[in-house]
């Protein structure tokens, strides 16, 4: 996900549900500006992003998982650094803990 590339300018929105959450905190960082550049003037991103800071590996479905989130505070300065304006966010509960679902258009 991180290396990947495309024309600037391409897609009218993008959506990331339960990914970026699964990506080293500093390429989240890097990949926000590309996502920029690969929307549209006025597209929209739709992510599922963390809530409270938290890294870690656990078992998920048999399975060593490995999670890296910043909060919801964190995720909203880089969206605007990387000229993402967010409009609106939601929790998403997940047990114990949570996700922010944003919606976020570039500006």
């Amino acid at each position: 996900m991180v290396t990947w590339e495309h024309e600037p300018a391409s897609f009218d929105a993008a959506v990331s549900f339960y990914a970026l959450i699964h990506v080293p905190l500093q390429d989240q960082r890097n990949l926000l500006p590309k996502i920029r550049r690969w929307l549209c003037p006025a597209g929209y991103l739709l992510a599922i992003v963390g809530a409270e800071r938290w890294t870690g590996i656990e078992e998920y479905l048999g399975a060593p998982m490995f999670w890296d989130h910043a909060d919801r505070e964190t995720y909203f300065a880089w969206l605007t650094e990387a000229g993402l304006a967010p409009l609106w966010d939601r929790f998403v509960p997940a047990g114990s803990v949570g996700h922010t679902l944003v919606l976020a258009q570039a500006i």
